[in-house]
């Protein structure tokens, strides 16, 4: 019978098994690689061939993130069937576990976040002795500039038939996003996502917090009074049909490292903000909805951090 870690192996498509064939090549030279995919690529797939190609013992192998997202955790821990995996909030875990290994493997998603000097990810990289693999979409590429000794850069490809942001851009189905919440023509800002209601799909709204979250859904239920507008329900849903427009309102959901299913998505509207982050809009709702089976999808973001 195959171990688990085999099975999912033996699905992999061949662009992810050929990234982490180069990802492990390039560790036998070095000892940091820094693994840049694309959004929505199938990064996670990729540390898991990189993981088995290793032939490393999965007791000296880990994988972490900076991020504290339950999301990830339940995410990452389905698609790689393995122990040592560890998120932001349990961190002193992992601390703990690999002081006990020599000659660790430990691969670091999303490693630009808390990868700042005193933050919780740079003490990963710069205490503990080990081989490291970072991966991001959204690398703090100054830090690879001139490339320290000893770290390899490798790029995944991207396969066949993914939708990237370019797409988005290209095709007039990326927009400004416009504050939606508080602002005197917040009514004819959403007005602006009529042309754009086709066949019955889920529309998701990122909106502030606190009581500027109420606000925006009391502001789509004056222009859209007919329709269902849900805060934060469970995106378990996204795989039903919608047999009516629904509006979906979320917080800090569905950010980096988030997979959601996409045939039924119409609109995805990213939170206004006067000084956006590139990193963070990549990362967002416009990284959400590359990938696969996504070319239909309007999104509301950056196009000009883009």
């Amino acid at each position: 019978m195959l171990e688990p870690l085999t099975k999912q192996f033996q699905n992999l498509y061949p662009n992810q098994i050929d990234f982490g064939t180069r990802v492990v090549d390039a560790l036998q030279l070095h000892h940091t690689v820094l693994a840049f995919a694309h959004t929505q690529c199938g990064k996670t797939g990729s540390m898991l061939a990189a993981i088995h190609l290793s032939k490393i013992p999965l007791n000296r192998v880990f994988l972490i993130t900076g991020l504290s997202s339950i999301d990830w955790l339940v995410q990452t821990k389905k698609r790689i069937p393995m122990r040592n995996i560890f998120h932001r909030n349990t961190l002193h875990l992992f601390f703990n576990a690999i002081s006990k290994v020599q000659n660790p493997l430990v691969l670091i998603d999303e490693c630009h976040i808390a990868s700042k000097p005193g933050q919780i990810i740079h003490k990963v990289t710069s205490e503990v002795k080990a081989k490291f693999v970072l991966v991001s979409a959204t690398p703090d590429w100054k830090r690879f500039d001139p490339l320290p000794d000893g770290v390899a850069i490798r790029v995944m490809k991207d396969p066949p038939k993914y939708i990237s942001v370019d797409h988005f851009a290209e095709n007039d189905q990326l927009l400004q996003c416009k504050n939606v919440s508080n602002h005197p023509d917040a009514l004819d800002h959403i007005r602006e996502i009529i042309p754009f209601l086709n066949k019955p799909a889920y529309h998701i709204v990122r909106t502030p917090r606190n009581e500027l979250h109420e606000m925006t859904i009391n502001n789509f239920k004056k222009v859209f009074p007919q329709y269902p507008l849900l805060s934060m329900p469970n995106l378990d849903i996204l795989s039903i049909p919608p047999s009516v427009h629904t509006f979906i309102f979320i917080k800090d959901t569905l950010r980096c490292a988030v997979t959601i299913p996409k045939p039924y998505i119409g609109v995805l509207y990213d939170r206004f903000t006067r000084f956006p982050n590139r990193s963070s809009i990549i990362q967002g709702l416009l990284g959400r909805a590359t990938g696969f089976e996504s070319g239909h999808i309007v999104v509301f973001s950056y196009p000009d951090m883009v």
